[in-house]
């Protein structure tokens, strides 16, 4: 198994779209247990310097993943925009065909 780990910082994020008290850490371990060691681990480091009642890391979440699928992003991204120059196309017909036929019933 690959393990991630969702890590969520105490406090306030400072944007809409990423949160920038957020981070996913990648896990060497293979075994859920290991996993868990490893996450104590990672929280005593950003712990370490923290003398507060409540802890650095407010919340994490530890992913099992059995696969990792890599999505071309850009290719997505073009693709979306082909399809918006389409529909733009097919807007624009279909908008001088109502036209068309507004001027051919008032004109005949």
């Amino acid at each position: 198994m690959i393990y991630k780990a969702y890590l969520i910082q105490s406090g306030e994020g400072c944007d809409y779209y990423i949160g920038c008290a957020q981070t996913v850490v990648s896990l060497e371990s293979t075994k859920r247990e290991d996993a868990i060691n490893e996450i104590k681990l990672i929280l005593d480091e950003y712990d370490d310097d923290n003398n507060d009642d409540k802890p650095f890391i407010e919340k994490c979440e530890l992913y099992e993943i059995n696969e990792v699928i890599d999505i071309d992003t850009n290719k997505l991204h073009l693709d979306r925009i082909k399809e918006l120059q389409q529909k733009k196309v097919n807007d624009d017909k279909i908008k001088r065909y109502n036209d068309y036929n507004k001027m051919k019933k008032e004109f005949g």
